[in-house]
């Protein structure tokens, strides 16, 4: 594959790591830099269900700005628009230990009239025991990458959502809804089926592996490659290339193999002796993946 130029610079030290000056001759990348920008992807569709509507649920003033200011950045982006849809979902705001509000959608109805997408997930502790042993390691985020998924112009009336004042609709694929991961899944797996052989991707979160830096540096611009052909974008501040070794889905990951990232062990370390049969079952469910 002919080498990609690169597309973006950065002040100050290289955020790239390892031999930076190389990377930035070889590789196109196509990085997201400053606010969340909508990646206008050429593919992807999101099937959803029936008719449903629900009032919009009663907010403080101190929301009702908060939702506000969501609104207005969420349609600068292009992300939603105004709605005359039949459908209405509440909106929610839950409030952050930094004072700041997480918005939610509640699709509680319309996920309730939507056949599901048993399209799967991958099996992590397979993959996870795949991908250990190699030499170079690199992992790419998305730049809120579900947003990066446009749904189908039929569809987006279906996920019109109700506020105090307006009604708005989605242009991409929404927090919340019940086919969200899996049509996600389907899209990026499809997408970088040439690179299965050498890459792992579990729904935004990409990590390629390989035995030499020169055969890294291929799979890195395959990768890339097909990313930038459909305007994908990447998050600047979640990405790590070209490592020996890496934390990549709760495991530290190298060519000595895999092992539990320590601060999981740690809390898990931390959990109390059960006394309940509600606290043993979540002991368990804490510990399940670490046994495989």
């Amino acid at each position: 594959i002919p080498h990609l130029t690169f597309a973006n610079t950065f002040g100050g030290t290289s955020p790239i790591g390892e031999r930076p000056l190389y990377f930035r001759q070889h590789i196109r990348w196509n990085f997201a830099i400053g606010e969340c920008l909508i990646g206008e992807s050429l593919i992807g569709e999101s099937l959803i269900g029936e008719h449903t509507a629900t009032r919009s649920y009663p907010q403080t003033i101190d929301k009702q700005n908060a939702t506000f200011d969501i609104i207005q950045q969420m349609l600068k982006h292009k992300q939603i628009r105004a709605s005359h849809s039949q459908y209405s979902a509440p909106v929610l705001l839950i409030k952050k230990h930094d004072g700041s509000y997480r918005f939610i959608l509640d699709y509680r109805k319309l996920n309730n009239i939507t056949i599901q997408d048993n399209y799967p997930l991958p099996n992590l502790e397979q993959a996870i025991q795949i991908v250990g042993g190699h030499q170079y390691y690199t992992k790419l985020d998305l730049r809120s990458g579900y947003f990066q998924i446009p749904i189908r112009e039929e569809d987006k009336h279906k996920t019109a959502f109700i506020t105090v004042h307006e009604l708005y609709e989605f242009n991409v694929l929404a927090q919340s809804l019940k086919n969200r991961p899996p049509s996600f899944q389907r899209i990026m797996s499809n997408l970088l089926l040439p690179c299965k052989k050498f890459c792992l991707v579990f729904l935004d979160d990409i990590l390629i592996y390989s035995d030499s830096f020169a055969q890294h540096l291929d799979h890195l611009n395959q990768v890339l490659a097909i990313l930038n052909k459909y305007n994908f974008q990447l998050n600047p501040q979640k990405y790590e290339v070209a490592k020996t070794s890496i934390d990549y889905l709760g495991h530290t990951i190298s060519n000595q193999g895999i092992k539990l990232l320590q601060e999981r062990i740690d809390k898990i370390l931390a959990i109390p002796q059960p006394t309940t049969l509600n606290q043993a079952n979540a002991f368990i469910g804490a510990i399940g993946w670490v046994g495989g």
